[in-house]
């Protein structure tokens, strides 16, 4: 059985306050959280801050500050990457929307968490004051996909491409036992439900595949599904 991590920056991890407080109990979460504090602290020019303690901060702090939702957001994926990793999973394939996620820089080992912290644009974006509030289309607009493929040899790119499904089939049409885990909560099933017409490829979301996570996740991921479902 082969494990395709999905990583789309759409997560609703960072979006509601009860699913925060959820993660920063995670000791993976805590432990990347804890590193990338360091790098944080030894920025020059930037303002105080307190990853851990940011979770805590109201919705509309993130709503004003879409860039640091993103940079915290591509930390917890890392972080459930990691998890997974620790418990044994073999990855073998990672699928990134390149455009709205940095998580695949820090997962495909192309940046160390520190170069990570320094160079994301929201260290940039939080030193200076919100004019607005930023929709989810003018940040995650021309999306670019990509499928990396983890080889004895190194690390292979197989498709780059701004279509999702011409990617994804990449893989789909090719491996027969597909499992698909992603990094993220349930607003993005019915999307990669879509992109495969493989029919035994077996589609969920991380958390639910960890015994810890999933009795705290699942009833939020159902209702994430029921919602998708309606729309």
């Amino acid at each position: 059985m082969k494990n395709t991590v999905v990583i789309l920056g759409e997560s609703s991890f960072i979006n509601f306050s009860h699913l925060r407080y959820t993660l920063i109990r995670i000791p993976e979460v805590a432990e990347v959280l804890a590193e990338a504090q360091r790098y944080w602290d030894a920025l020059r020019g930037v303002k105080a801050l307190d990853l851990n303690n940011s979770f805590y901060n109201s919705d509309e702090f993130f709503m004003i500050h879409p860039e640091y939702k993103n940079f915290l957001t591509d930390l917890v994926q890392y972080a459930l990457f990691q998890r997974l990793i620790n418990q044994g999973h073999k990855i073998e394939y990672v699928f990134s929307n390149m455009s709205s996620s940095r998580s695949h820089l820090l997962i495909l080992k192309l940046q160390s968490l520190k170069e990570f912290v320094f160079k994301h644009p929201a260290v940039r974006s939080f030193n200076k004051e919100p004019k607005h509030i930023r929709s989810l289309h003018a940040i995650h607009a021309d999306p670019k996909f990509a499928l990396y493929r983890f080889t004895s040899c190194g690390l292979k790119n197989l498709k780059t491409s701004s279509e999702a499904a011409e990617v994804f089939q990449e893989i789909t049409n090719e491996v027969k036992d597909l499992k698909i885990l992603n990094l993220g909560l349930g607003q993005n099933l019915k999307f990669l439900q879509s992109l495969t017409s493989n029919q035994a490829a077996l589609i969920s979301e991380s958390v639910l595949t960890d015994e810890k996570l999933k009795p705290i996740f699942q009833t939020y991921v159902g209702l994430e599904l029921e919602a998708s479902i309606m729309n």
